[in-house]
Parts: structure tokens; sequence; C-alpha cells
């Protein structure tokens, strides 16, 4: 170690330079002119003394060397002040040439001064900015609200979250532009609707969030998502498509629900998932219970991935009967399922979470070759008169193989299409229209009814009615249930036989129970009735007991 120390300090040292100064050099050439003057005069004269020349020729020669030193002096101080001016002039060059490199040095930091500048005024759009939509983005979001918080403590604040009900199926069956279209479409909307008071941002995806920085009352705060839902529900027209599209939104307020913003975005996010399972479409504010009816959600939606695998569905049928001549001519399918660790699930519990996760599809393709399966059984033993009725969700219809799927399943069990009739619901009707008209026009050209279910609890569009390839309507329960306890009720459920009769369509009657009810169909010339007071549903194995 002290040898390389010895080293370093031999290395490190450097000849010690003279510092220049004009005065030394100047005197150092004064002198030297005065020794070579003095020496010159000195050294002449006794030159010119000791050589024995007179006196009046030595003051000639003494005048002439007098000339001649002057001479002499002066050429050589022209040439050293030559010499001195050329270095003084190549500084000076080197100065300003010095003087250019460092302004051009300037000019290029100064441009990639600039340049950084804009990088990172692009780095900070991008980071705060979503590229698609150019709204703030998630990060911007959090950093908005968590600033607003410090810097107002004492003022109420909302979070709307909201996402596109369905949004996959977009992407699935339309491709991954139109999607992105939407978005752009929906981001301009909100748009519309930022003030001083609301911010928006998207957050991922299909996911948004409004920000009301503040407000006093609480229905200020469900008139900005009445307004919000009511905006993006409104049809989005593309290039050979129109879609119509709803949003499920969760609501948080501060600080009743959180006071941060993590926790705020939390709970606006677990309103929103409740939104979608009990309101979808529409807005649920935050409260504690909704963990867990969410938790609860979790625990179905893993046991359905293993639902069947593990053989846990079962199909149940309930016949529906021409109400003139009194004789079973079709069975609804109906799904049911018993899992070993929660019992009987209710389908109204597991059907909604199928479809939110996608599983329905695969359920669906189940449900569709049990009943085929189960009809072809029904033919073989003689009642071939016999017809099936499934349910099928918007998920399935927005399948682009699910018009193949209904068709081959047929020809698998060598099934005429007109033993096979599909029930949607007015929701589906509604919210997929544009998507599932040209399905649903082509399963009825192959000779497959088509039901609509529920008709009167949703949105009871006679445009619909008019427009959708369908063959039969079934009033929903809630009418039946009117007879001899609402006259208005009652009215309407006339009202819709008359009308489903007058378009041509066959008229079912659901949720029959009292013969009260029945006799009132009767009177109005219901074709079908279906209900607890023939049947409820009964599994495959007892449906020969109700034929028989």
């Amino acid at each position: 170690m002290e040898h390389l120390k010895g080293e370093k300090s031999m290395l490190g040292r450097r000849p010690k330079s003279k510092k220049y100064s004009p005065f030394r050099s100047a005197l150092q050439i004064s002198l030297a002119y005065i020794i070579a003057g003095i020496s010159w005069i000195l050294l002449s004269d006794k030159i010119l003394y000791g050589i024995g020349l007179d006196g009046a020729l030595i003051s000639k020669l003494s005048v002439a060397k007098g000339w001649i030193y002057v001479l002499v002096t002066g050429i050589l101080l022209h040439l050293h002040i030559m010499k001195v001016l050329g270095r003084i002039y190549e500084a000076d060059q080197a100065l300003i040439r010095n003087h250019k490199e460092l302004i051009e040095k300037d000019k290029e930091l100064k441009e990639k001064v600039r340049e950084l500048t804009e990088s990172e005024e692009r780095l900070r759009v991008l980071a705060y900015r979503d590229v698609l939509t150019n709204l703030p983005n998630r990060i911007s979001f959090f950093d908005t609200v968590t600033n607003h918080i410090l810097k107002f403590p004492h003022k109420k604040k909302a979070l709307i979250f909201f996402d596109i009900d369905n949004f996959k199926h977009i992407n699935d069956t339309l491709g991954y532009l139109v999607g992105d279209q939407l978005i752009i479409a929906i981001g301009e909307r909100l748009t519309n609707l930022i003030d001083d008071n609301k911010s928006v941002y998207r957050i991922s995806g299909d996911e948004f969030v409004l920000f009301i920085h503040g407000y006093e009352y609480q229905r200020e705060v469900e008139s900005v998502a009445q307004q919000l839902i009511k905006s993006i529900r409104e049809s989005y027209a593309f290039a050979n498509i129109t879609l119509n599209i709803s949003v499920s939104a969760g609501i948080v307020l501060y600080p009743l629900h959180g006071v941060d913003t993590d926790t705020l975005f939390k709970c606006a996010d677990i309103a929103m998932s409740y939104a979608k399972s009990k309101n979808r479409g529409g807005y649920s504010f935050y409260h504690e219970t909704m963990e867990a009816t969410l938790k609860e959600r979790m625990i179905i939606s893993n046991e359905l991935r293993r639902a069947l695998d593990k053989n846990e569905f079962q199909l149940y049928y309930q016949p529906q009967l021409n109400l003139e001549t009194g004789n079973i001519c079709k069975l609804e399918a109906l799904l049911r399922w018993c899992n070993e660790n929660l019992g009987n699930v209710p389908p109204s519990k597991f059907i909604e979470v199928a479809e939110a996760t996608h599983i329905i599809n695969p359920i669906g393709d189940w449900v569709l070759n049990e009943a085929c399966r189960f009809l072809k059984e029904l033919h073989n033993i003689g009642y071939s008169h016999i017809r099936i009725s499934i349910n099928v969700s918007a998920i399935q219809l927005m399948q682009v193989d699910f018009v193949d799927k209904i068709i081959n399943t047929l020809k698998h069990y060598k099934l005429d299409p007109k033993y096979l009739e599909l029930e949607v619901t007015e929701s589906v009707l509604i919210e997929s229209y544009e998507n599932i008209r040209e399905k649903l026009g082509l399963l009825k050209s192959k000779g497959i009814s088509i039901a609509l279910d529920d008709f009167g609890s949703g949105y009871s569009s006679l445009n619909y009615l008019i427009q959708m390839p369908i063959n039969t309507l079934k009033i929903d329960k809630s009418f039946i249930h009117s007879i001899n306890q609402n006259a208005q009720g009652e009215s309407l459920t006339s009202m819709i036989i008359m009308l489903g009769k007058e378009l041509g369509l066959t008229v079912v009657a659901e949720g029959v129970e009292t013969k009260e009810q029945v006799e009132y169909l009767e009177k109005f010339k219901c074709h079908m009735v279906q209900g607890y007071y023939y049947s409820k549903p009964v599994p495959g194995k007892e449906v020969l007991n109700l034929l028989n």
C-alpha cells in the first residue's frame, strides 16, 4: 500500500511553471539593451583610441557609432515588437475562436435544455394523461384527490366510480377498434360534464371516476350521477354499427365513507360492483354491508368455475299448457345448482355472477346440450309433440359462433328446429339490440322460435315487439298476480294479451297460481299458461309423470 501511495504521489507531481510577468520581461529587455549599449560605447571607444586615430575622426565615428546603435536598436525593437504583436494577434484570434466556440456550445446547450424541457413535459403529460381519451389518468386522480383533501379537509366531496356494462363483449364480438372508438366517444361526453367543481378521470380500460370537489346536499351528488348515466346511455353511431350501452356506478362520500383517497376508491369500487349485481345500469351509494355481499359473490364465482367439472348442475322442467286443450305442449328448462359447500344456490344469486364472469357461456352450452338430449329422449318414447324452451343471456348471444352452436346441437340430436324455443328478456333486447337482431332473425329463419320473456317488467317498448324477430310473448308474472287484486293490473294484462294476438304472437302467461287467474286468462283467450297452479319445476325423471 505504501508503495502504491509513493507511486501515486510521484504520478501526481507536476513541474512548477513560472508565472508570466510583463513587468519582469520588459525589465529584462531594457537591461539587455542598456548592457549592450554601454558595452558598445566602451568597447568601441577603447578600440578607436587603441588604433591611434585622431580626435576629429573619433568624433565623427562616435556620431556614426551612435546612429548605428540607434538603427540597430530600432531594428531589434521593431523585430521584438512584431513578435509580441504577432503573439498578441494569435492570442486575440484564439480568443475570438474560443468565443465563437463558446457561443456555439451555448446554443447547443440551450437547444438540449429546450429538448429536455419538452421531453419532461411530454413525460409529465404521459404520466398524468390518458393517451386514448386525453383525460387525466389514474395517477392524476390520486394526486388531485389527495391534494384536495389536504387543502380542504372540512369540505364534503364525492367520487362516482363507474364502468361500462358488458364492455368485454363489445371487444370480443366487434373488435378492439370499436371498443377504443367507444371509449373515446365516452371520454368526449364526459368532458362536457367537467366544470370548476367536477373533474373526470379514466382509471383503466372502461373504468372512469367523476370527482365532485364539493357539495352541500346528497341530492346534488345523485343529480350528477343521473346526468352522467343518462349522457352515456345515449346511442353511439359508428361506421356500420350503432351501440346502446349502460354503465353501473358506485358512489362514496367524503368524509362519511373514508378520509383518504385509497379508502374512498376501494369503497367506490365495492359500491360499483354492488350496483352491477343489484342495480345494473344504475348507481349505488357505498354501505359497509356491501362487502359481505361481494364476499358471497366471490365465493359463488370460485365455486361456479368448478361446478361443471363436478357435475353439480341439473335441469328442472316446468310445463306450459295449451289453455284451450289443457295439454302440455312445451317444457321450459330451468337451471338448478347444488354445490357441496353452498348447498342449493338459487338462480337469482348465481346466474348474474355467471354472466359477469363469462362462465355463463360454457354453462349455457351444457344447458343447450342437456335440454336437447332430454327432448330427444321424450320424442323417442312417443311424446313427439313436446317442444322445449331454454333461456339465453346477452353474453351467450354475443358469441360469434352462437348460431352455429344452436344449429349444430339440433343436428347432433336430429331434432327439427321447430321444437326449440329461445327465451330472451327485454333488458337483453335493449342493451344489445343492434348486435343480436340479426342473429335472432337468422335463428327464426331456421325454424327456431324466439320468445320475449318477462314482458312488462322492463321497458315494454312496442318498437321492439314490432321490429324484433319474435314468435312468443311471455307476460311477466307481476301482471298475472294483479288479477282479482288490482283493477289497473288486470286491465294491463288483458291489453297485453290482445296486443300480442293482434301482432300474431303466441301469448304465454307466467306465474299462474290460482283458479281465478286461470279463469281470467281463459276469458281473454290467452294461448298458454305456466305456473305452480299446474306444476312447479321438476327434475327430468318426474316429467313423464306429468305427461302421463
